[in-house]
């Protein structure tokens, strides 16, 4: 039974004047008591406050985020700013900075995550719950608390980073939330990040523009871990409410490819473009777009243009090269791959796109040069090292080829083309213990690999060991069928065991299905004649020399002396 608490008149006027005496200055607001994300995203820029903005994503995505409490959170540590302001008797106006700051990065302890690799990090709640968070979402908090105390405080977006201005006209300084609260110059940002000019980059950006950069960094943490569609919803909201974030329409573009869905990419892309039109990246981008639409020329005219924007870029040149690979034009591809590298001297994967064409021109001492310096700048490259193994192979370096077969698996488990490279080496050195566990390795990565099934079985019947060569068979055999090299192989081993009325079985459905084939009724003939049946033995080998296959004569001869 739940028990109501009586509370006197004079607990409740000291309650009131202790803990609401301070109003916060968002407290009228609109957004505040917003319950669906729809309708937060239809206010008005004035109406909406960013921390309950912020805290419904969290809600949404987040089963364990919670909006009133972290919201009381914010309110309390706003509150207590607050107190301390008109204690130590401070304006709220830009002296109040240093007060904030000593409370959130000294007291409190928030400080930048040391690794941006999880979307998690960008909500507002686990900010609150960690003490971390990205340049982004500690700005957030900084912008959700400058909110409630009435700062004149703004979010500002800069290519890759986002920081705070404190603005009133008259007193304007940065603020960076990494660094502590630190005050930092226009010039020393618009120096590190280079921000693209008359855009929406290095201004103060409203409340709805800075929930786009927000939903921007999001959507591309979840395209980073391969969550594609919360990256398009996400990114979809951030290119709509940040109609000039240009990283916003380049970020959705890049899901729409991944998505393959190159229209949709093409049109964010030239947003993208009419906003910035000599962008080099941009332009690559286009060109990605027209190359997986199949439009080569077009393709190739926007990684051009990408190129005489920007001399330096090596990317499109790779870009270029790998439509000509594509078409064949090899001597194409290798000009604009040696472009790249003038470029980007240590870049291992033109190093290894290199390789490629010449292992596949059959040039194997090209291919294993070009493999080894990409080996030497990433020496934990599992293709390079698979194709290196390959590359011995052709050369018939089969020891040689294990090593770098070996590396690869060991970097990466479940790299399938270096256990196929292994099984090839194995096979041609006659080491049958070790192809046989290459063979099964590969099976628990592809258990219906039915080359790899048969090849099995095969080895396992070079060692004689036939009641597991037929077992294989028999795998095999229900994945295809209608094969019938696998039913006379089967059949085979059944004979190898003694097993003749198995083995007559597999090799009569083998002459149904191959009735012009004498192999097959040679096997039969001898499969009659060790269970005695002389008769039927000298009818199919008989039809077995009919149909071309070269009899024993002596067989023939004894068998019609005894049948007659």
């Amino acid at each position: 039974m739940i028990r109501c608490i009586s509370i006197s008149l004079a607990v409740m006027l000291l309650l009131t004047t202790t803990l609401f005496a301070q109003k916060l200055y968002n407290a009228d607001k609109a957004g505040i008591d917003v319950r669906t994300i729809d309708k937060l995203l239809s206010l008005d820029d004035n109406d909406i406050d960013i921390a309950s903005a912020a805290l419904h994503f969290s809600k949404f995505w987040s089963t364990n985020s919670n909006v009133l409490r972290y919201r009381y959170m914010i309110d309390d540590m706003s509150r207590e700013i607050l107190n301390r302001l008109e204690k130590e008797n401070i304006p709220r106006d830009y002296r109040a900075i240093p007060v904030i700051n000593k409370y959130l990065f000294e007291e409190k302890g928030f400080r930048p995550t040391p690794n941006a690799n999880d979307p998690q990090d960008l909500f507002l709640h686990t900010v609150l719950n960690k003490k971390r968070g990205y340049c982004l979402s500690l700005s957030i908090l900084y912008l959700s608390i400058s909110e409630r105390l009435g700062l004149p405080l703004y979010g500002v977006v800069v290519p890759g980073h986002f920081f705070v201005r404190y603005d009133d006209g008259e007193h304007r300084f940065n603020i960076e939330t990494t660094s502590a609260g630190a005050s930092i110059s226009d010039k020393d940002y618009i120096r590190r990040f280079a921000p693209p000019r008359n855009s929406i980059y290095m201004r103060n950006l409203s409340s709805r523009e800075t929930l786009a950069c927000f939903f921007n960094n999001l959507g591309n943490c979840y395209m980073q871990v391969g969550e594609i569609k919360n990256a398009e919803y996400i990114l979809k909201l951030s290119s709509d409410l940040g109609d000039s974030l240009i990283e916003a329409k380049l970020n959705l573009g890049n899901v729409y490819l991944k998505e393959n869905k190159p229209k949709l990419a093409l049109e964010q892309y030239k947003a993208a473009l009419e906003i910035l039109p000599n962008n080099a990246q941009i332009n690559n981008n286009i060109g990605n777009a027209y190359s997986q639409l199949d439009q080569t020329r077009s393709a190739i005219e926007s990684y051009k243009t990408a190129i005489s924007l920007n001399p330096n870029y090596a990317e499109p040149c790779k870009n270029i090269a790998l439509i000509y690979q594509k078409e064949g034009a090899v001597n194409k591809a290798i000009h604009w791959l040696e472009k790249a590298l003038s470029i980007e001297p240590k870049d291992a994967t033109i190093y290894l796109s290199l390789a490629n064409i010449y292992r596949t021109l059959g040039k194997y001492d090209m291919a294993i040069e070009n493999y080894s310096k990409t080996l030497e700048l990433n020496p934990n490259s599992t293709d390079a090292n698979i194709e290196m193994g390959f590359s011995k192979l052709n050369l018939g370096l089969y020891k040689e080829a294990i090593g770098y077969f070996d590396i690869a698996i060991s970097d990466s488990p479940n790299a399938v083309n270096a256990y196929i490279g292994l099984s090839t080496a194995y096979k041609n050195l006659g080491n049958n213990y070790a192809l046989i566990k290459t063979y099964e390795r590969l099976l628990e990565l592809e258990p219906n690999n039915l080359s790899v099934i048969v090849n099995l079985a095969n080895t396992y019947y070079q060692e004689q060991e036939y009641e597991y060569a037929a077992r294989n068979y028999e795998i095999a055999l229900e994945i295809s069928p209608q094969s019938s090299d696998i039913i006379y192989n089967l059949g085979a081993s059944y004979v190898m065991m003694k097993e003749y009325s198995m083995a007559l079985r597999y090799h009569l459905l083998f002459v149904e299905l191959e009735p012009h084939n004498g192999d097959g009724y040679n096997a039969l003939a001898l499969d009659y004649y060790y269970i005695r049946d002389y008769k039927n033995a000298l009818k199919y080998l008989k039809l077995a020399k009919k149909n071309g296959f070269d009899i024993q004569e002596a067989l023939l001869e004894r068998l019609e002396r005894i049948v007659n």
